[in-house]
């Protein structure tokens, strides 16, 4: 089936065991999610059914398939919003924010470093304009550069232990809306690395998915009357939809969006190579030459490690498309069980997440993050990630 062809039912994160989903530690209310698609239920059963219905070319001015999909797509893109929310996103944009300032005072203390190599002493350039405007040191000065530079150093500091606090926010949102625990390096990659989003984001919606899903549990227990069970487990059909949608955003930023930016990026430093190339060839002269080189060493490094963000990039969707693939079968059932809400009462088992693959996805792991825990590495990685922070 044409929407079958395009979505999947489980989000495709396998990581390592640093959350426990089971243990439902969080503060997260799924109560304003489990509203919102009960309201959203119909319109989304309809929609299905054109998606299945409706001509894919029906001619100007008419409804076609297209058109259907496109519109399920924006209801299962709100839910999706209600869901993660924009905390990574907010952090994220703090986080390059407090970089661009931190890496402007450093441009302009070496400016200033500059100036101080010619600057003459402040007894020997202090004006009536100084005195009159009782400043310490004369404008210019080797001593007011010096007060300048330790002024500037001091906010810089300030906007890195600002930086710091955003990272440890961030980690304590995780876990207290979330329950959701990532070492202090961790976080700093996920936050950095270009394709963090889809990671947070995969996180974060399967653990308020589990939630919703306890929470549906509870309310089984509670009701009896079946066209409530049928509304509720229509919410669980919706639920697996959504992981669909997200699963499918993230494959398509990753084809479309992230590793397309990597490949420009990488294309820049590639004719910066050759370029530099030709000038070592064409200079005979040592000084300039021995600078040249210098240059080809560290484009031939960014090459290096723009290769390494490729694989992990490249790692995961692979993997992403590989779960595409796998989990057919399992929208299939979600897509017919919202098609035939009203004529069966549905097993609500066959909703039930299975613990072991779903601590699995939940999990984040060190192999998904650029590798912070190598020294060498780190620089590299994180001056590739705030160049292509743009995208």
């Amino acid at each position: 089936m044409r929407f079958i062809s395009i979505t999947i039912f489980v989000i495709s994160f396998v990581f390592s065991s640093v959350a426990n989903a089971q243990d439902n530690n969080s503060s997260f209310d799924s109560s304003p999610v489990i509203d919102e698609t009960i309201k959203n239920l119909e319109s989304i059963r309809k929609l299905l059914e054109e998606v299945q219905t409706l001509d894919d070319n029906p001619g100007r001015f008419r409804r076609s398939s297209d058109d259907a999909q496109n519109d399920l797509n924006d209801k299962l893109d709100s839910l999706i919003n209600l869901i993660v929310g924009e905390s990574y996103a907010k952090a994220r944009k703090n986080l390059l924010q407090s970089d661009g300032k931190i890496s402007e005072i450093e441009q302009r203390i070496d400016n200033l470093r500059v100036q101080r190599l010619t600057a003459p002493s402040s007894e020997e350039s202090k004006t009536r304009v100084d005195d009159v405007l009782r400043r310490e040191f004369a404008r210019g000065s080797r001593e007011a550069i010096d007060l300048e530079i330790s002024r500037l150093l001091e906010e810089m500091e300030l906007l890195r232990v600002a930086r710091a606090d955003l990272e440890r926010e961030f980690q304590e949102l995780l876990i207290s809306n979330y329950g959701i625990i990532l070492t202090d390096d961790q976080v700093k990659s996920v936050l950095y690395q270009i394709n963090g989003s889809s990671i947070v984001e995969a996180a974060v919606a399967l653990s308020v998915l589990q939630h919703i899903e306890n929470r549906l549990g509870e309310i089984r227990a509670t009701v009896s009357n079946q066209d409530s069970l049928r509304r509720y487990y229509g919410v669980a059909a919706i639920m697996r939809l959504i992981t669909v949608r997200l699963h499918e955003r993230h494959l398509n930023d990753y084809q479309d969006v992230w590793i397309p930016a990597l490949n420009s990026f990488e294309s820049e430093n590639d004719a910066l190579i050759n370029e530099t190339r030709s000038l070592i060839s064409q200079t005979r002269f040592a000084g300039p030459l021995e600078l040249l080189q210098a240059n080809l060493n560290i484009q031939l490094r960014v090459s290096e490690v723009a290769n390494e963000y490729r694989a992990l990039l490249r790692s995961r969707e692979n993997f992403v498309a590989e779960r595409l693939v796998a989990s057919i079968a399992d929208a299939e059932v979600a897509i017919n069980t919202l098609r035939t809400l009203n004529q069966a009462l549905i097993i609500f088992e066959q909703f039930s997440w299975n613990q072991s693959e779903f601590q699995a996805l939940i999990n984040i792991e060190s192999n998904e993050l650029i590798p912070l825990d190598e020294a060498e590495l780190i620089d590299d990685f994180l001056s590739i990630s705030r160049a292509l922070a743009g995208t």
